[in-house]
Formats: C-alpha cells, structure tokens, sequence
C-alpha cells in the first residue's frame, strides 16, 4: 500500500523552504524486506532493473541520510529514502 503526502523541510543550505513528497511503502506480511532497486520499480521511479541500477549508481538515492551505490540494498521497516525530492519510508 503507498500513501503520499507533501511537507516542507528547511534545509540550511537554501534560504527557502523546500517542498517534498512523502510517500509510504508497506512491506506484505510475509516480507522483512524489499531491495532498493524493487522498490524503486514498483514505485515508478525506474522504468527498468537497469534504469534503477544506473539511478542508484549515479548517487541519486539516500537511505538513512547517507547516500546509497548498493543496488540490491536490503530495506527494513523505519528505513527512510530519498529521491528526486521524495521521502519514502518503509512500514
């Protein structure tokens, strides 16, 4: 289930609130976690495997706060990702 909102977050470095989606992933049951590369297929950000791959590899996806190149980087519950001004957390 994916549920999205908007919130402003105020970064120090901008003089200007900046405007991000929030979106919420939740994991089936069955499931501990999903793969950064899955994730951002099933959520449209990547039309591809491959076009996730060369997203992820490019440096434009952060988890956690910290810049992620792990393509198939195991995502848990509370993980927080960033992307193209998105905020997704996993439930």
């Amino acid at each position: 289930m994916i549920v999205s909102k908007k919130i402003i977050l105020l970064f120090p470095k901008y003089k200007e609130p900046t405007t991000m989606t929030e979106q919420y992933f939740q994991l089936k049951e069955n499931q501990s976690f999903i793969s950064l590369n899955k994730l951002l297929q099933i959520l449209g950000f990547a039309q591809t495997g491959g076009h996730a791959k060369i997203i992820i590899k490019n440096e434009e996806v952060s988890v956690n706060g910290i810049i992620e190149t792990q393509i198939r980087k195991k995502l848990i519950k509370s993980d927080k990702i960033i992307i193209n001004d998105c905020l997704i957390q996993i439930k």
